[in-house]
């Protein structure tokens, strides 16, 4: 096989189990599951109900009955179902979705699918035994959000359910019946792992489909409406497969040589037509790709419009030669594939067949039924805007020793009322308002981090500081020491080297808007090091004392622009828990905050001083409160985030990036929502970085202490919607030069609110203090009038 045929696709499968109704039946666990485009995580499970009285949904006497309902997700009570089918919300909400569905046919339905008009597939030919007049419960559970592609409006969803899944028997002891179509068929000279599109002569169906166009590959598949059909596929899985991606007919899908060829050719006449693909001395790839004495081998795939049965025929199915080591389907895959998680598999690298052998495959005709019923979630949020506002700021003009004082207008233009407020949000401000269940993503706990080995990069010349429009700086990990990288988050693909082979840094951070070096933690001794970002030179500060390789290890590091203190990570893969701590820049010195209690991997913190972390072990984002160690799970990632977790904002627009590794080392950018968690891939990278650090400066925002010269009143309030904006809140501002000098004064006035999207509004404030001109002692009491002359 071909090198890179070792290394198969991941391929995530959701295997249901629920329990049939009676008496004694068990509610499921409820489960998370994840569909990255719409950023939602989704709970999952099931409870036997009695037949209800179903409102808005659709039921049929003798088939289906769908309701679907709403409630704000209640943590004590996960299988309740609510009674509304419109809902109104809040961004950030948590909503439980119901679906009820009873069976009101005599047939047991075995086999289920859910989707809807907004997510798609939620579920697909789940095992659920659904005896007749049975009901089942059906959770869904998300973080309301706006997107449009997320269930915001109304959303109409369908349920499916059959007797047996849609697929095929096959039978081995059907009569061989080759027809040789060399001689009229039309041929097809496909290169090495190519393939080509011919159009069916008859619709042809196939697990429930229909299809007209069949995408011939070289090794040995045939795959229906393929999207692009340029090349084949060569490294034959295990069925069903996502490396396929869709419908697919397989007689011998394995890593073939271009030698031989290919033909195709209809037989008969309408209804009885049948279509074969023949495949005619194909050389196997083998160890190597040598073709020294093969033979080939010889098989064709029928395909029979009357009854939509398939037959394979094996004329010969060894190769010879330096391939015989192949022969038989040893290293093959045969069977019929209709996506990714519905199949039936002949044989996977088994010597399975043999000259002359014939196997047809008879298609089987589940009785189905469906229903749908909608739903409809108003999901809305305030929205704050401030007069003035962050473009045009205060400007006052004030003599020494006086004072001045100008309107604040707060208003809410949102269609949810607005919590307002002029002091900082508390350090535990972030955290949901009820807890959150999610549950892993990929493959559950995975070990220490363990670095992925890796050529050296080469050294390139570093593109001046400031031309990325997100400038990150990293350690690109290999076997052993690391690459200091730099990239931009929005071209995640090009990296630039700095220098090779130095220290492997797992917590990373820039410190008080000083972009000339970075701070890091040492992965295999805990050391605390400068990073030169301009060429790399690297000083050691001192040891932290809390790094054991390779078990306990930095797991992030990040200093908070509100307070001036640098905060660390530290993971310990035996327990799987970690530790935060802060960590004084000058001498390596750490002090202990509190246990996280769970497998944090980089740490980040908004310009309001909330601390956010990556769990790797449920792939969630976290909410972490500084000061006591706290943690409250936000929502899942909504993907399978194993090694490479580098988290940090853009401080200057307040966009989150992670950089994170799957279990197939392939590292992508996303940028990632603080009130759902969900991510959004921007690319795939240049290589897997394990924390990273942003470039970029944010606003710092006055407080009384730092700026005794700049009061208000009130500082806290609450607006409903105002879309009219007739009725603003005022807020007095005072500017007071009694104690300053004749000079130029800043500040950053924040303004702070439930507005999810703007949560913060930060007002520049430029006053000028001017001397005080003489009193005016002859006009000090205004003009005489003329009547008083």
């Amino acid at each position: 096989m071909k090198a890179s045929a070792f290394f198969g696709q991941a391929a995530a499968a959701l295997a249901l189990t629920l329990l049939s109704a009676g008496a004694t039946s068990q509610p499921l666990p409820r489960t998370s599951l994840n569909k990255a485009s719409s950023g939602h995580a989704f709970a999952l499970g099931a409870t036997p109900a009695s037949r209800p009285a179903v409102p808005d949904g659709s039921c049929a006497p003798d088939g289906l009955c769908l309701s679907v309902t709403l409630a704000l997700a209640d943590s004590a009570n996960p299988d309740l179902c609510g009674s509304a089918s419109t809902l109104q919300v809040n961004v950030g909400d948590q909503v439980d979705i119901c679906y009820t569905v009873s069976n009101n046919s005599t047939t047991p339905l075995n086999y289920h699918s859910l989707s809807d008009d907004h997510l798609g597939t939620l579920m697909t030919n789940s095992n659920v035994a659904l005896a007749p007049g049975a009901s089942y419960r059906y959770h869904r559970t998300i973080v309301a959000s706006t997107n449009p592609n997320s269930d915001t409006g109304t959303f109409v969803s369908t349920w499916t359910a059959s007797d047996g899944l849609a697929g095929y028997t096959p039978d081995d002891t059907a009569p061989y019946a080759f027809i040789d179509i060399s001689a009229d068929g039309t041929a097809l000279n496909l290169g090495d792992d190519a393939a080509s599109a011919v159009t069916l002569p008859f619709q042809f169906p196939f697990f429930g489909g229909s299809y007209g166009s069949l995408c011939i590959g070289n090794n040995g598949e045939l795959r229906f409406d393929a999207a692009t059909c340029s090349t084949s596929p060569y490294n034959n899985q295990a069925l069903p497969t996502a490396s396929l991606n869709g419908p697919a007919i397989l007689p011998y899908w394995d890593d073939m040589l271009p030698n031989g060829t290919l033909y195709y050719a209809t037989r008969n006449s309408a209804p009885n037509r049948q279509f074969i693909v023949a495949y005619k001395n194909k050389f196997a790839y083998g160890d190597g790709g040598d073709p020294t004495g093969q033979t080939g081998a010889t098989w064709e795939v029928i395909l029979d419009e009357a009854g939509g049965s398939i037959a394979f025929q094996y004329q010969t199915a060894s190769f010879g030669g330096a391939a015989s080591g192949y022969d038989d389907g040893v290293s093959a895959t045969v069977g019929l594939q209709g996506n990714s998680t519905l199949a039936d598999q002949y044989s996977y690298n088994t010597a399975s067949l043999h000259d002359g052998l014939a196997i047809a495959w008879t298609p089987s005709n589940p009785v189905s039924f469906s229903a749908t019923a909608s739903a409809t979630l108003d999901v809305g949020s305030p929205v704050m805007i401030t007069t003035p506002d962050r473009s045009t700021g205060f400007t006052p003009t004030v003599d020494a020793g006086s004072t001045v004082s100008e309107p604040l207008l707060i208003d809410n233009i949102g269609n949810r009322d607005l919590h307002w407020s002029l002091t900082p949000p508390a350090t535990n401000a972030h955290f949901p308002n009820v807890p959150r269940a999610t549950t892993p993503v990929g493959r559950g706990t995975p070990g220490p981090l363990d670095p992925v080995a890796g050529a050296a990069g080469k050294r390139t010349t570093l593109a001046p500081l400031g031309t990325a429009a997100v400038p990150v700086y990293a350690g690109k990990v290999r076997a052993g020491p690391s690459d200091f990288v730099t990239f931009d988050a929005l071209d995640p693909a090009v990296f630039h080297t700095i220098i090779e082979a130095n220290a492997a840094l797992f917590g990373t951070t820039f410190v008080d808007g000083d972009f000339s070096k970075v701070y890091g933690v040492d992965y295999f001794e805990g050391d605390l090091y400068t990073v030169s970002t301009l060429d790399g030179q690297t000083t050691l500060v001192g040891n932290t004392g809390l790094v054991s390789c390779c078990m306990v290890v930095p797991g992030g590091m990040r200093w908070d622009a509100t307070t001036g203190l640098t905060y660390l990570v530290i993971d310990d893969f035996n327990p799987r828990t970690s530790t935060l701590y802060t960590i004084d820049l000058a001498t390596a010195t750490t002090t202990l905050v509190g246990p996280l209690g769970a497998l944090i991997r980089d740490i980040a913190i908004d310009g309001d001083g909330l601390m956010y972390g990556v769990d790797s072990d449920a792939d969630t984002l976290v909410a972490i409160d500084k000061t006591t160690a706290a943690t409250q799970t936000i929502g899942s990632l909504g993907i399978d985030a194993v090694f490479g977790q580098g988290l940090d904002f853009d401080a200057e627009t307040g966009v989150l990036y992670l950089a994170s590794a799957n279990s197939n080392a392939i590292s992508t950018m996303y940028t990632v929502d603080p009130a759902t968690g969900a991510t959004t891939p921007i690319g795939q990278m240049g290589g897997e970085v394990d924390s990273m650090a942003i470039a970029k400066s944010g606003v710092v925002c006055s407080t009384p202490a730092d700026t005794p010269w700049l009061s208000y009143d009130p500082g806290s309030g609450t607006l409903a919607p105002d879309p009219d904006m007739t009725h603003p809140a005022t807020v007095n501002v005072h500017f007071d030069a009694g104690s300053l000098a004749p000079g130029s004064y800043s500040a950053n006035l924040c303004v702070y609110g439930n507005d999810l999207a703007h949560s913060k509004i930060a007002i520049p404030v430029s006053l000028t203090v001017q001397e005080a001109g003489p009193t005016d002692v002859i006009f000090a009491n205004g003009f005489d009038s003329d009547a008083e002359n």
